[in-house]
């Protein structure tokens, strides 16, 4: 097994395991594909009685190597090439979603940039470190419940 299949296995799990302690299903099925560096997971948490429905989409591609851009993505002597985080909350429009986006093809100040939850999917703000998974999934869960009680207090 090489360091990258380790390392691309690690991550799938890491992310499914945090995507369970919080309530969330991962769909079948998950894509690993070691020799190309890449892996995806889709992690759904349904909506009954009144909750927030919740679909969240994982995708990292890591290749053999120093990180070139100095971002301290690194991990089994590989880097995270490009990678993006996707929550869906509450509903399909793009400004129902908060995305968070690796992609080394953006200038350097957006090479890790998010897509606010409740702006539309144009708009990108920098990120300056990217957050470990476990942070990521706490970040959602905040907006997660924002919606719930924005949606309870519409109600009374």
């Amino acid at each position: 097994m090489t360091a990258r299949t380790t390392l691309l296995t690690h991550r799938a799990v890491r992310w499914t395991r945090i995507f369970e302690l919080h309530g969330y299903l991962v769909e079948q099925p998950q894509r690993v594909a070691a020799q190309l560096g890449e892996f995806s997971l889709r992690a759904r948490r349904p909506a009954p009685y009144g909750e927030v429905s919740v679909v969240l989409d994982i995708y990292e591609l890591w290749v053999p190597g120093h990180d070139p851009d100095g971002l301290w993505l690194e991990a089994e002597g590989c880097h995270l090439y490009g990678g993006s985080r996707n929550a869906q909350i509450g509903g399909g429009r793009p400004e129902d979603a908060e995305r968070l986006d690796v992609d080394r093809a953006k200038p350097r100040e957006l090479l890790i940039h998010r897509h606010p939850f409740g702006l539309p999917n144009g708009v990108r703000e920098r990120v300056p470190v990217l957050p470990a998974p476990e942070r990521w999934v706490l970040e959602i869960e905040e907006l997660v419940f924002r919606r719930f009680l924005a949606s309870h207090d519409e109600d009374d």
